[in-house]
Formats: structure tokens, C-alpha cells, sequence
């Protein structure tokens, strides 16, 4: 059993979670259970994910931070690119970050580099990485390599100018950690995986935030945690997701 003391911590770091997203502590809760925690998630897990949106102050109701299964049997907290430009941007020594592209004979990109600069250092944090190494071969890899190379780059330079810890990137870019077979909730409706990757989907609001969806439905696809029957489906939600995100920019497009 819980001590009062224990039962005043994780209260009030629920109420701090719940002032920065603006909405009632109760509210924060009942959404982060129904569509940003894995089902099951233990109190204490809860606690781990709610320290890290509180300490880099991220809105998990925005997809600024979420989380999936770990192998460990808890959870991987994932950070969104918004998630991660929110905590560059936000940090009082920041002073500009510049992206540098390679390209071969082709004109196709090679490599991207990204030079974060800060007020308090003399030398800024320069992080390149390679498409040799990062190209996992999904979809939004095909389709923006340049752009996924970019936020592969800008990531790791964030973690290494402002020393983040205890937060993952997404699964297909790391080996730190590997995504487990996944727990099957309902054999007729789909394994928890699955309905984590459908929410991911269904929450988008932008072409990027898509593109970073895709991307985990392909690195768990590739694992095998998936079933085809999953993938076929997950296919389905994604199309409908991006036109209607086409939709609503057209509709911005002539309003404007």
C-alpha cells in the first residue's frame, strides 16, 4: 500500500502535467490511459512518463511526447519531431541551428548535417548522419529521404547540444531498444500494438506527423509484430488520414 506521502507526489505531478496541457488533472489521466499509454500501464510507469513530459515540459495530448511497449515489460517514451523542436526551441541558450546536405553525382541527398549553436558555448554541436545508415527502406523513407535524414540529424544533435536523457527516438531509427511481440487484447479485433499504431494515425494533423506514423507502423511491421491482416488495415486508416489532411489544406489554400 501506498504511503500519503507517495499518493501527494503522484498527485501533484499529475496536476503539473495537467497546468501545462491546460486541462484538468482528472481529464489528463482518463486520455492518457484511453490513447497515449500502452493498456496496462503500471502507476510507476505512469509516473516515469509523466516526470519526463514535466521535466522538458511536452504535451502528451498533442503528441508532443507518447509511448509503446518496451521489451523490458514497461514503457519506451518516444519524443515527436514537434517534441523535439518544442525543447530546442524552448531552452534559454539556444541561438540558431543550421542544416548542411550532401548529395552524389545525382543530385540524390547522401548525408545531412546539423550544427545546433548555444549562447553559453564557444563551439557549436555539429552531428551528421548518413542515409547509408539510416534508411530502413519504409515508405517515408522513399518518399522524403531528405526530409526523414534531416529530423534523423536535427534529433541527435538536440540529445547531444542539451543532454536529453530518458527519452527514445522512434524504434526503426535505434537499436537501443526493440519493440516486443506484441500483447493480444482481443484475437478478433487486433493486438494492442495495432491499436497503439491506429490512434498514432488517427491523432494526425499534418503531412509530418503522418510521415512519423508510417515510420513506426513500418518498424513494427518489419519486426514482425504485426499481423498482415494489422498492416492491411493500418494501410486503410492511413490513406483516409492523408486525405483528409489534403482536404483540410486545400480548404486552408482557399480561404487564404
Amino acid at each position: 500500500m501506498k504511503t500519503n506521502k507517495e499518493l501527494m507526489t503522484e498527485n501533484n505531478l499529475v496536476a503539473q502535467v495537467a497546468e501545462q496541457c491546460k486541462v484538468q488533472p482528472k481529464e489528463l489521466q482518463e486520455v492518457l490511459s484511453k490513447t497515449v499509454l500502452p493498456s496496462g500501464t503500471k502507476p510507476e510507469h505512469l509516473m516515469a512518463f509523466l516526470a519526463v513530459a514535466k521535466q522538458h515540459n511536452l504535451n502528451p495530448l498533442t503528441r508532443e511526447i507518447y509511448a509503446f511497449p518496451a521489451k523490458s515489460g514497461g514503457i519506451s517514451v518516444v519524443m515527436s519531431v514537434d517534441g523535439w523542436n518544442k525543447i530546442m526551441n524552448q531552452h534559454p541558450q539556444f541561438d540558431g541551428i543550421e542544416f548542411n546536405h550532401a548529395t552524389d553525382e545525382k543530385g540524390q541527398v547522401t548525408s545531412v548535417t546539423a550544427t545546433i549553436y548555444r549562447k553559453d558555448r564557444q563551439r557549436p554541436t555539429v552531428v551528421t548522419e548518413f542515409l547509408s545508415e539510416c534508411n530502413t527502406g519504409s515508405q517515408p523513407w522513399k518518399q522524403y529521404p531528405s526530409r526523414m535524414l534531416r529530423h534523423a540529424a536535427m534529433k541527435q544533435a538536440i540529445r547531444l547540444a542539451f543532454g536529453l536523457s530518458g527519452v527514445a527516438p522512434e524504434p526503426e531509427a535505434t537499436e537501443e531498444e526493440e519493440p516486443p511481440a506484441p500483447k493480444v487484447v482481443n484475437p478478433e479485433s487486433g493486438s494492442q500494438t495495432f491499436f497503439l499504431l491506429k490512434e498514432q494515425f488517427e491523432s494526425c494533423q499534418s503531412q509530418e506527423s503522418l510521415e512519423e506514423a508510417n515510420s513506426l507502423a513500418n518498424a513494427y511491421a518489419k519486426r514482425g509484430d504485426l499481423s498482415k491482416g494489422e498492416v492491411d488495415r493500418l494501410k486503410l486508416i492511413q490513406k483516409q488520414v492523408a486525405q483528409d489532411i489534403a482536404a483540410t489544406m486545400a480548404q486552408a489554400t482557399e480561404a487564404a
